[in-house]
């Protein structure tokens, strides 16, 4: 039986198993015959999210026969399988999906890991953070319990991972997880469960900044030796995570490699401005046009040359209603004027924005992305609140209602290549010439304008070096000295063109030249990993399976199973 007892015959990376359960042994996962065995699959999210009990997981969410031989097809031979905490709430339903489910999963000769992924909806951010609100020690140990006596001889189960991304603080200690996985796997072992453990670092151990770093060591080893650890990947999680959900962080528009900008405040070099500006016509867009100019030939003749430039589009008297389209940003070759080139505009696109309100005009921070827009003063410390309020867009334009603000003396409304730590900016090119463009209706009593300005800010960028860097010296470096297995228990790319559009810019190419990156660096470094995930089912763009998938991320995770 699937529930009490083993499973034999099981088949992993095209070996047959005996019966038996998967070990540590050293750095390495081995079966009952002492064959080393290389975990590499895909997440299953299960509804998780959406549904508090297992009654009312909706029927799209429970994978079928055809699902997992696709995913096995794939060249998966394992999958982690999220838990909803809140499902053995009614213990005969939960076990009744489970077996049905793990029946599946032996038929089609995979391995699964058992994720405690997520606390219920609406509960404290969903995941761990060891507030009072969250389960708390006791509650962890009977859940696992639970599991434990069931399926404590179950071979089809890899393993147990016992909390998904943990987060700490100076309430919720580093010390006081460990704890609780200490005494979890501590209670799993003296009721003779044997299986793998699964543990995780905390998520906010890193520290995005200038050089990119991570505040303290990968993990701490506990005492229990057959237990593997765990690490999730998804930077830079502006490019991996957008469209996604409509968050400050998350980057509509990004692009990969991606740059990370640090100083949303830095010293402005100066710019070049259209002048005069396009006078508004009431009611329709007017054009505004930089013209062609020679950004390197400009800024070398200035007291402090620079070596970047932003790009803006400005309305001035903003307390009206406003609508910007059309952001275009071209180059071409002084040498041959007719060689034009447009060139790609992270965050150009106004299709998803959302709402914006309680703008300081004398400390302007950076919106919601994708809008990016800020508003500004030009007459300091006027200590008053302009109460903009940015609606989502009207035909792919970025509307801005200003009519109900309030401010003294002249305001601006701009839309900049700048953010907080999202904000690109270009590289200025010798023997360049360069032209911004835009489409702005301005219902006010003066103009709109585009314009360049200059810094010399350079990015941190984001690409395969910095990947593996990283996790190299924080995660493999740790386990190496440790001599413990190694596991990516997510890593995963959402494509905005899934849901917004097979015309989305850079997508999916850019989605798929990450995961080549991402899967040459888990390859090369010899690490377990799970891809999240195998289908979401709302075509948020992480699925790689869901209906809009792109054929393209299919065939690039298909190769990183080889």
């Amino acid at each position: 039986m699937i529930g009490c007892g083993t499973v034999s015959n099981q088949t992993l990376n095209s070996v047959i198993l005996p019966v038996g359960l998967l070990r540590v042994e050293g750095n390495t996962i081995k079966d009952s015959l002492n064959q080393t065995i290389h975990l590499k699959g895909f997440c299953l999210t299960n509804g998780v999210y959406t549904n508090l009990s297992v009654s009312s997981i909706d029927p799209k969410f429970k994978l079928t026969a055809p699902e997992y031989q696709e995913i096995k097809s794939s060249g998966a031979n394992v999958v982690r399988f999220y838990l909803q905490y809140h499902w053995l709430d009614d213990t005969e339903a939960f076990f009744a999906y489970m077996d049905e489910q793990l029946a599946l999963i032996a038929a089609t000769n995979l391995k699964v890991i058992l994720s405690l992924h997520y606390f219920g909806i609406n509960e404290s951010g969903g995941f761990y953070k060891g507030s009072v609100s969250q389960p708390d020690i006791n509650a962890l140990k009977e859940f696992w319990k639970k599991i434990s006596n069931k399926y404590i001889a179950n071979d089809v189960i890899a393993g147990y991972d016992l909390l998904n991304e943990p987060s700490c603080s100076t309430t919720f200690t580093e010390t006081t997880l460990y704890s609780h996985y200490e005494n979890i796997i501590e209670e799993l072992r003296n009721s003779g469960d044997e299986h793998i453990i699964f543990i995780s670092d905390p998520v906010n151990k890193f520290d995005n900044s200038s050089d990119g770093h991570f505040l303290a060591e990968a993990f701490k080893k506990v005492t229990d030796n057959n237990v593997v650890y765990q690490f999730h990947w998804y930077k830079p999680v502006e490019f991996t995570h957008q469209s996604v959900w409509y968050e400050e962080y998350f980057h509509l528009g990004a692009t990969y490699p991606y740059p990370y900008y640090f100083n949303s405040s830095q010293e402005s070099l100066g710019g070049i401005y259209q002048t005069p500006a396009v006078e508004y016509t009431n009611n329709a867009f007017v054009t505004g046009d930089t013209g062609w100019v020679n950004l390197y030939e400009d800024t070398i003749n200035r007291p402090k040359p620079a070596t970047n430039f932003r790009i803006l589009v400005a309305a001035n008297n903003a307390n009206n209603e406003i609508w910007i389209d059309n952001i275009k940003l071209y180059k071409r070759p002084i040498s041959s004027p007719e060689n034009i080139t447009e060139i790609d505009v992270p965050n150009g696109s106004f299709k998803y924005a959302d709402k914006y309100t309680n703008v300081d005009p004398n400390n302007p921070t950076t919106p919601t992305m994708p809008a990016n827009w800020s508003a500004f003063s030009s007459q300091p410390n006027t200590g008053l609140i302009m109460n903009y309020k940015q609606l989502s867009s009207l035909n792919g334009q970025l509307y801005i209602d200003g009519r109900n603000a309030s401010y003294s003396g002249e305001c601006f409304i701009s839309w900049k290549s700048i953010g907080k730590i999202t904000g690109f900016s270009f590289t200025i090119e010798p023997n360049y010439e360069y032209k911004l463009t835009a489409q702005i209706q301005n219902n006010g009593i003066s103009g709109v304008s585009c314009g360049f300005e200059y810094d010399n800010e350079q990015p941190l960028i984001y690409n395969k070096q910095k990947m593996n860097e990283l996790i190299s010296q924080h995660y493999v470096d740790w386990a190496n000295t440790k001599g413990v297995p190694l596991y990516c228990g997510e890593w995963g790319v959402a494509d905005p063109s899934q849901g917004l559009g097979d015309s989305y810019p850079n997508a999916p190419e850019q989605q798929v030249a990450w995961i080549n990156d991402m899967a040459s660096i888990l390859r090369t470094k010899g690490l377990h990993w799970t891809y999240h995930d195998y289908k979401n089912y709302d075509n948020l763009g992480f699925g790689a399976f869901d209906t809009n998938a792109k054929n393209e991320i299919k065939q690039a995770l298909q190769r990183a199973f080889q």
